[in-house]
């Protein structure tokens, strides 16, 4: 048994499945690596940032914990000479006033200690800040795609704040996602692996073929249940742009048996 071809129109989204990659410091780019429609690896440099003031930092944050270093070290045999001093004077009899003064020392020398070392473990997680923001100079791919967009130059300045992004990389340029919403009658004219034709209703000449990849429930509206159909399209030519809506036509690629939505083909 056939179902009977339909076809529909319904406003589409395309999801915009691109990763953003962005400045994680301040700073001036001086090198630009990537150009839009490189393919790029993961952890590869799309750009540098100046990385002379952050190099300055880091070696001065590395000298200064190596000057903590030291004080711990000092502190803490001032400490042990000060706590052999304090106990001898407590195993013999010594004056009260000689024996306070020991105990000052001793006290004052355990101070020094805990002085030390929270120096140095501010010093230590200065070093560390100084050396991730060195790191941050070089501005890395975080997957492996292409580059669809760059909004950066030579002698730009950037900062971390900045919300627009500096390029965006897209695991596949050529294959889009695009999401509809269906109520239950309609949803359960599709199932999960169908072919579908798509139609821009601004393009009714030309058509996508695509793949139903998900079918889920999106919300109930009181007595009606909604689904997500998403719908994964190879799109070679870039007319489905990422983040776009239109008003698309869609139906069935062919005549397959009749499904329902129940059971395993909701997701």
């Amino acid at each position: 048994m056939h179902q009977r071809a339909w076809s529909k129109f319904i406003t589409a989204d395309v999801l915009d499945d691109a990763v953003s990659i962005g400045a994680a410091i301040d700073g001036v780019v001086d090198k630009v690596n990537c150009e839009i429609g490189a393919i790029v690896r993961i952890d590869q440099v799309c750009a540098t940032i100046d990385a002379r003031a952050y190099q300055l930092l880091a070696e001065r944050a590395k000298a200064n914990l190596t000057t903590a270093n030291r004080w711990v070290e000092k502190a803490t045999d001032q400490f042990a000479r000060a706590r052999v001093s304090y106990e001898r004077s407590l195993g013999r009899s010594t004056a009260a006033p000689a024996m306070e003064r020991t105990q000052k020392v001793f006290e004052q020398r355990q101070r020094e200690v805990v002085q030390a070392e929270v120096a140095a473990n501010l010093a230590r997680a200065a070093l560390r800040t100084a050396q991730s923001d060195l790191q941050h100079t070089s501005i890395l791919a975080p997957i492996d795609g292409t580059i669809i967009n760059r909004t950066v130059e030579v002698g730009q300045t950037v900062a971390a704040r900045r919300t627009e992004p500096l390029f965006r990389v897209v695991a596949n340029p050529s294959v889009v996602k695009i999401n509809l919403t269906f109520d239950a009658r309609d949803a359960n004219k599709l199932y999960v692996g169908e072919s579908v034709l798509l139609n821009l209703e601004s393009e009714q000449d030309s058509a996508f073929l695509g793949e139903v990849t998900q079918i889920s429930l999106a919300k109930r509206v009181i007595s009606l249940e909604n689904y997500d159909i998403v719908i994964t399209v190879r799109d070679p030519s870039a007319r489905l742009q990422r983040g776009m809506s239109a008003m698309i036509r869609i139906a069935p690629a062919a005549s397959r048996p009749e499904r329902c939505l129940a059971g395993n083909n909701a997701h």
